[in-house]
């Protein structure tokens, strides 16, 4: 069910994520071939406030490079503070948002850029504190970069839920024990334990 306010101890995950970036050259004045890029964010994710709306706050730095009709690379570095709205968090979530862009452009000379995002997330629950997301934006941004889109994976994880679990004793052998319990020996000891209950099970003739 979707939270109607934030938990007295509510958890702010953080996320990286790396992926592709297209510009499919829509609305650019001049002939450019930039088309195939790289993208990569961080992210802070806020935590639920009202009926599933939060919001978010990323770092996206993008790239394309050089090609023969367009031979200087773009590079950019945009902040997007967005709002979003969890349609469900009971296991795999997916998340909606849309904010505004604020960043540099770096090509023949470095310029400010403006603009907007909207994007879907997808967060996959692995073990608690830890989550596998996958996410695909739409943004503008001019000068110089015009309509782009990304597709990135990547993982987002809950520092205080991570520390919570290590302060009552779960370290990262209990941690991966839940990721692939049947990839890590049993404990040495419960063997013993076991040995000792068949000893004291046998009679003496």
């Amino acid at each position: 069910m979707l939270c109607a306010a934030a938990p007295a101890q509510a958890d702010v995950p953080l996320g990286l994520q790396v992926g592709y970036a297209f510009r499919p050259n829509v609305g650019v004045g001049v002939v450019d071939d930039r088309f195939h890029g790289a993208a990569g964010s961080i992210i802070v994710h806020a935590p639920p406030v009202l009926w599933g709306f939060s919001g978010r706050l990323e770092l996206d730095v993008l790239a394309w490079p050089g090609q023969t009709v367009a031979s200087q690379p773009i590079l950019a570095a945009i902040v997007v503070p967005s709002l979003t709205y969890a349609f469900d968090d009971s296991g795999p979530t997916a998340t909606a948002s849309l904010g505004p862009a604020v960043g540099v452009i770096v090509r023949d000379n470095t310029s400010l850029a403006l603009g907007a995002q909207a994007g879907l997330m997808v967060r996959l629950p692995v073990v608690e504190g830890f989550d596998v997301a996958a996410r695909i934006n739409v943004a503008t941004v001019s000068p110089d970069v015009g309509l782009f889109a990304t597709a990135m994976v990547g993982v987002t994880v809950s520092p205080d839920v991570l520390i919570a679990r290590a302060l009552a004793g779960d370290g990262p052998e209990a941690i991966a024990r839940e990721v692939a319990p049947t990839l890590l020996p049993p404990e040495a000891h419960d063997d013993d334990n076991d040995n000792d209950g068949d000893d004291n099970n046998l009679s003496v003739p």
